[in-house]
C-alpha cells in the first residue's frame, strides 16, 4: 500500500483505505473509542479531520523506514531515517527539536496540507456512500476481526460421571441405621441388665423369705428359743 493509494481516500475502490482506517486512523483516534463507534456511526461522526490527517502524516513519515525493515526482516534499528522526525533510531537533524523528537517544519507544513485534503474529501459527493460502505464492512467483521486468531481452549470440558450425592444419601442412611442399631443395642443391654438385676434381687428376696420361714416356729415360738 503506497502513499498514492492512501491519498485516494474516499475515492478508493480497492479496499486499501478501509484497511488504512482500521490500522492507522483507529490508533490516532483511540482504539477503544474507535471500536465502540465503528459499527454504529459513520466515520466522519466519530473521527476528526485531524485524526485522518495525522494518520496519513505518520504513514508518510515512516513509510521508507518500515519498508526497509520488511525487506531486511528487522524489528527495530533501521538505518533509514524518518522523513519528518528524528525519533527512535533515526538520528538525522531534520526535526525542529532533536532532543524531544519533534516534527520538522516540513512535517508541520505537510500536516496542514493533509488537513485541507481530508476536509475537502469529506465533502465530496461519494463521501457518505463510502462511509456507509465502510460501516457495513465493520459490521461484517472488518480487517481487525479477520486478523485475530481463533481462540482454542487449552482443555476440553468433559462431564464426569459420579454418584456423589447418591452415595452421600446412602452413607447418611447407613449411618442413621447404624446409630439406631447401636441405640437399640444399648437399650437392650440396659434392659437385659435391669432384668438380670431384678431376677437376682428377686432370688435374694425369695432366699430371705425362705430363711425367715425356716427360723419361725409354726406355733409362734422361735426355733432357737430355750424353753424353761
Amino acid at each position: 500500500m503506497t502513499l498514492s493509494d492512501i491519498l485516494l481516500m474516499r475515492k478508493d475502490t480497492t479496499g486499501n483505505y478501509f484497511e488504512f482506517i482500521e490500522y492507522f486512523v483507529s490508533s490516532v483516534a483511540g482504539k477503544n473509542h474507535y471500536k465502540y463507534h465503528r459499527c454504529d456511526k459513520l466515520l466522519s461522526e466519530y473521527t476528526s479531520v485531524s485524526d485522518e490527517a495525522m494518520a496519513i502524516l505518520i504513514y508518510e513519515n515512516n513509510y521508507d523506514t518500515w519498508r526497509d525493515m520488511v525487506e531486511k526482516e528487522l524489528t527495530r534499528n533501521s538505518s533509514i531515517m524518518k522523513k519528518f522526525t528524528n525519533g527512535g533510531s533515526s538520528k538525522g537533524e531534520v526535526a525542529s527539536s532533536h532532543r524531544y523528537q519533534g516534527w520538522s517544519s516540513d512535517g508541520i507544513k505537510c500536516f496542514n496540507e493533509l488537513f485541507d485534503l481530508v476536509k475537502c474529501d469529506r465533502k465530496t459527493e461519494n463521501a457518505k456512500a463510502f462511509e456507509e460502505s465502510f460501516q457495513e464492512f465493520c459490521i461484517t467483521g472488518g480487517v481487525i476481526s479477520k486478523s485475530k486468531k481463533a481462540m482454542v481452549p487449552l482443555f476440553e470440558q468433559v462431564q464426569i460421571c459420579h454418584e456423589l450425592w447418591e452415595d452421600k444419601e446412602k452413607d447418611h442412611s447407613n449411618s442413621t441405621n447404624e446409630t439406631n442399631l447401636i441405640d437399640n443395642n444399648v437399650d437392650n443391654t440396659k434392659c437385659d441388665g435391669l432384668t438380670d438385676q431384678a431376677e437376682e434381687n428377686h432370688i435374694v428376696l425369695e432366699g430371705e423369705e425362705m430363711a425367715s420361714d425356716e427360723d419361725e416356729d409354726p406355733f409362734g415360738a422361735s426355733k432357737n428359743a430355750v424353753s424353761v
